[in-house]
């Protein structure tokens, strides 16, 4: 029997990682993301990754996965915690070579 609480918890990680997704789609499409194109897709690929191990987390809570899943949902989540820091990288990198260019 799966416990509510973690089943509400997953069901929130994946709503935050759905409005994740789509927030950086929308930002990506516009004049601000017309400029930081690899920083909006970093960020897209890990609330990507991000969803896919709620996802996952919700295959374990139910039991589909068993015991791989544990693995796979913290895999997913280094993958996921790696691109967001690399968008903290990248993101000043790019606008350090947008003002060089305008100067």
């Amino acid at each position: 029997m799966t416990s509510y609480i973690s089943l509400s918890i997953v069901f929130l990680g994946v709503g935050i990682s759905i409005i994740l997704i789509f927030q950086n789609i929308k930002l990506k499409k516009s004049l601000i993301g017309s400029f930081f194109k690899r920083s909006y897709n970093l960020a897209t690929l890990g609330s990507i990754f991000l969803l896919l191990s709620f996802f996952v987390e919700f295959l374990e809570e139910i039991g589909f996965l068993g015991a791989i899943a544990g693995p796979i949902h913290h895999i997913f989540l280094l993958i996921s915690s790696l691109a967001f820091f690399s968008v903290a990288v990248v993101f000043p990198k790019e606008t350090e070579k947008i003002l060089s260019d305008k100067k």
